[in-house]
């Protein structure tokens, strides 16, 4: 919340402390490192789409650039997806900005707005690392549904 405040605020164009923006940001990303292939492969990171979420809206808050890590995070997000089209809110609602599924949803496609398109373009033109083309189809199987 504060790498995504501080965003605002440079866009704005108050002053902030980029260096401390730019160290938070390298902070976020280290976390998710070492969840690039497990997330590729749906094993999915504490705290789910939620955190993966945040995540990436504080990376882009930071600047930093589609690559490999956030790659997997688009694609564990996607793969989180409910068949109604929400994300599930997973945990201890926290009113009056967490509360269900409505938050954490307009959150997640902010989230996929920023970062998803980079993925599905960089996924087209280098093969090595990136999921393939249509990575971002759901598969029925991988998929939850609401009893």
């Amino acid at each position: 919340m504060t790498a995504m405040a501080a965003g605002v605020a440079r866009g704005r164009g108050l002053r902030i402390d980029e260096v401390a923006a730019s160290e938070q940001a390298k902070a976020t990303l280290f976390g998710f490192a070492g969840f690039e292939q497990p997330m590729l492969q749906r094993l999915d990171p504490p705290g789910g789409a939620n955190t993966i979420m945040y995540a990436l809206l504080a990376l882009e808050a930071g600047r930093h650039p589609a690559d490999r890590v956030t790659d997997a995070m688009v694609f564990n997000m996607v793969a989180q997806q409910q068949m109604a089209g929400d994300w599930e809110f997973g945990g201890i609602a926290r009113p009056p900005i967490a509360d269900g599924s409505f938050p954490t949803t307009v959150l997640s496609m902010r989230a996929l707005q920023l970062y998803a398109s980079l993925a599905a373009r960089r996924s087209s033109t280098t093969a090595s690392h990136a999921p393939g083309p249509g990575c971002f189809r759901r598969s029925p199987g991988r998929l939850k549904t609401r009893t």
